[in-house]
């Protein structure tokens, strides 16, 4: 997928598959968001070079947090983000 393009969808895209590990109360690593964009954002072309890259200048930029926790490194939204999605969720899926 390029990233040149449409950076801010590539990124939505990102912090949906981040909202959707978090809410497996999972930590989101790099493998398991590049996982989760082929799996549930139907990205086949997803190279985690370019989503490294993509999620090194989006924690530059403010839009993500990086956590180094024994020895890993995991990414986290902003509070804001992972409430209304969550919310979203809650409303479509009331079971869930």
């Amino acid at each position: 997928m390029k990233l040149s393009a449409s950076s801010s969808d590539y990124m939505k895209h990102v912090q949906a598959a981040m909202v959707v590990i978090r809410q497996q109360r999972q930590r989101a690593s790099l493998e398991r968001i590049c996982r989760s964009l082929r799996l549930h954002q139907l990205l086949p072309n997803v190279y985690t070079k370019a989503v490294e890259a993509e999620l090194e200048a989006a924690v530059e930029r403010g839009e993500l947090y990086a956590v180094d926790k024994r020895g890993y490194r995991s990414y986290q939204v902003g509070n804001a983000y992972y409430f209304i999605c969550s919310f979203s969720v809650l409303l479509v899926f009331p079971w869930h």
